[in-house]
């Protein structure tokens, strides 16, 4: 499982007062003179984009997921809870463990089965939905 890192800016942390104070100290009028409108957006977001790498923090953020895609929250939980009745008796054979792998089991093939059905419902008209299909 390869994960990637996603960077991006983190606004919460950003110096806002940095950015307001030296976006007041341009003269606009003089740098928006005699240009196009798209020159004029142009300037303004190069600018907009400096003030963003210069006082704003960028954050990382692992693309590992926390459960599969087509697991349910409910079926993780059952996970979790087998998990941790292994832990307590540490014997696949108690009752309590066989029960609660049943029930994991049950909600995990519940859960795959939902989420390819998802699939092949959506896949002739949204053929994104083959990558993003959510239960």
């Amino acid at each position: 499982m390869t994960l990637s890192v996603k960077k991006f800016f983190d606004y919460r942390k950003a110096d806002l007062g940095a950015i307001k104070r030296e976006l007041q100290v341009v003269d606009w009028q003089k740098v928006f003179f005699n240009q196009s409108a798209k020159q004029s957006w142009l300037t303004l977001k190069e600018n907009i984009e400096n003030l963003e790498q210069k006082y704003v923090q960028i954050r990382q953020q692992s693309g590992k997921r926390s459960k599969p895609i087509w697991m349910t929250h409910k079926a993780l939980k059952a996970v979790k809870q087998r998990r941790q009745i292994y832990r307590k008796y540490k014997d696949i054979k108690h009752p309590a463990y066989v029960k609660a792998a049943m029930t994991a089991n049950s909600l995990i093939k519940q859960a795959r089965k939902k989420f390819e059905d998802c699939l092949v419902k959506k896949i002739n008209d949204d053929r994104k939905s083959f990558f993003v299909c959510q239960t």
